[in-house]
């Protein structure tokens, strides 16, 4: 049976899992540091990506490939990306996406920490941010302008819960060819899933 016509809690369960050399149900934690090969051509395959492997844990580990793999499946996205913290996974989401001089639209209704990234952080970087209320569409389109690279919301809002308009949202963001991002943690994607609205990247704090 495809795992797309499975239900939300057996996607859940099962998504992104499969069964280890020796059986385990559970995909077992991965604790080496690095990786063996069985002769030279095989580690350079995987360094020149002509076959998939690991490395080194630190850039990729069976374990958290199992769980990037079920939080693509669970969100109906093309692939995911785990990281050490909320904050790292939201820091290097935008980071990738701006450089100096360019601008980045805002809600102001966000978690601490990414506010604080918005506010105090980017604009070291050259990166000039403009805090609006998301929940106002009439506000996100007067803030775009002609270097704004990226709009980034929360919905619901930490912590005032506030709903943001995800269709409309990335019906501006595509307007403009902007990329959007939405931090979905107090949803889940239990109860939302933001790219079937159009938005592009979804980050959590699986915390």
């Amino acid at each position: 049976m495809a795992i797309k016509s499975l239900g939300f809690s057996t996607k859940a369960v099962r998504g992104g899992e499969k069964l280890d050399s020796v059986g385990a149900v559970a995909t077992p934690i991965y604790e080496t540091s690095v990786f063996a090969f069985t002769s030279t051509k095989g580690l350079i395959d995987v360094i020149s990506e002509r076959a998939e492997g690991y490395l080194y844990t630190r850039y990729d580990n069976p374990t958290v490939r199992a769980v990037e793999k079920k939080m693509a499946i669970l969100e109906g996205s093309e692939d995911a990306a785990a990281f050490s913290s909320g904050m790292a996974a939201i820091t290097t989401t935008v980071l990738t996406m701006v450089s100096k001089g360019d601008h980045v639209v805002a809600s102001m209704d966000l978690y601490g920490g990414t506010l604080t990234f918005f506010q105090e952080v980017l604009p070291k970087f050259g990166v000039k941010v403009s805090l609006v209320d998301a929940t106002s569409l009439k506000e996100v389109k007067e803030a775009i302008q002609k270097n704004t690279r990226l709009i980034y919301a929360e919905t619901p809002t930490n912590p005032t819960l506030k709903i943001v308009d995800l269709h409309g949202l990335a019906s501006i963001a595509k307007k403009h060819g902007l990329t959007t991002v939405v931090d979905s943690t107090l949803a889940t994607p239990d109860n939302l899933q933001p790219i079937k609205f159009g938005i592009d990247i979804v980050v959590h704090s699986a915390t």
